[in-house]
């Protein structure tokens, strides 16, 4: 009986200083609000010298200041609006700065591809949430292995028909092809873009068959040729009992199916597909930058233009070096 009292009477104790440290945390936060309301209200000030020190000690105060600025952008006040805009602006810059350049400072090995188009399809749409592009990648992933026979692994599928299911479920139940029609609008070069229209570029329609294949244990792997990109399905990591012939897959054009040699030749004169190297991430997410770079140079988008250049410059700052040859 003691001790059921006892435990009756720590638990008591617990919820009580819950509520007091609940208590005090909201005490403490009433200032913070009061504080940052008191700036806003400063940047109407008749004097320019109190606007111009409220926007400093706003800067100051950083990223616990966007919320209550994002709310003054629709204040009666046009120079309220303007100026919340122009802190909100600056603040969340800073954030995304830092979170580039902590992303491209990663050795190559451990850039990971699918966070980059993230941060690419994040400067045409800052509100784009990556949580969001995998789930679809996964549902994409989840249709082709129901398509694959009960129990089969589409990493142990043989190759033409692992092969056959992306194709088949990519290309023509879902209808991803390139934007012939507008091949140069930015938005062929976001992924979140591309899901929903289900049109791009060729880099980004194939790194995205590839984030899928990659899903599920399917070998393919990036081939880049003078003015298109296209996948083959890397034979030499082909079950063992399997052909050792790559295939490729050409997403731009609907997705279709070339073998080696003659046939790969055709689509592309001039060019040696079967031996082009991938590209690393980091190659591979400049050269997405500088399509996008150019589409919005093309429609002088400076703001996005400036993003864009400036993810280009971190990721080629952090390279490492070539070496002497």
């Amino acid at each position: 009986m003691i001790r059921a009292w006892n435990a009756v009477v720590w638990l008591i104790l617990i919820v009580v200083a819950l509520i007091s440290h609940d208590s005090a945390a909201q005490e403490a936060a009433a200032p913070e609000q009061e504080q940052l309301a008191r700036l806003i209200r400063r940047l109407d000030s008749d004097r320019f010298e109190d606007r111009e020190r409220a926007a400093r000690e706003l800067l100051e105060i950083g990223l616990p200041a966007v919320e209550a600025l994002q709310a003054a952008r629709s204040h009666p006040s046009a120079e309220v609006r303007w100026r919340a805009r122009s802190l909100v602006d600056s603040l969340t810059a800073n954030v995304r700065r830092r979170e580039l350049a902590d992303f491209a400072g990663q050795p190559d090995d451990r850039l990971d591809l699918e966070h980059g188009m993230w941060l690419i399809a994040r400067i045409l749409n800052p509100g784009v949430k990556q949580a969001e592009l995998s789930k679809q990648l996964d549902n994409l992933a989840h249709r082709v292995a129901k398509k694959l026979d009960k129990g089969e692994l589409a990493a142990s599928a043989e190759p033409e028909k692992a092969v056959a299911v992306i194709r088949q479920v990519l290309f023509v139940e879902v209808g991803f092809t390139g934007n012939t029609n507008e091949r140069y609008h930015p938005d062929n070069s976001s992924l979140e873009r591309v899901l929903q229209t289900k049109k791009g570029l060729p880099i980004v329609l194939s790194h995205l068959t590839i984030a899928v294949a990659r899903r599920l244990d399917v070998p393919l792997v990036g081939v880049p040729l003078s003015g298109t990109y296209i996948v083959k399905y890397d034979a030499s990591r082909a079950p063992v009992w399997a052909g050792k012939d790559d295939l490729f897959i050409d997403p731009f054009e609907n997705g279709r199916l070339l073998h080696a040699g003659d046939e790969l030749e055709r689509a592309f004169p001039g060019q040696d597909a079967t031996n082009e190297a991938p590209l690393n991430n980091r190659e591979t997410l400049e050269r997405m930058l500088r399509n996008l770079a150019s589409s919005l140079t093309d429609r002088k988008d400076g703001e996005r233009l400036e993003q864009a250049e400036e993810f280009l410059q971190m990721l080629s700052a952090y390279a490492p070096d070539a070496g002497p040859e």
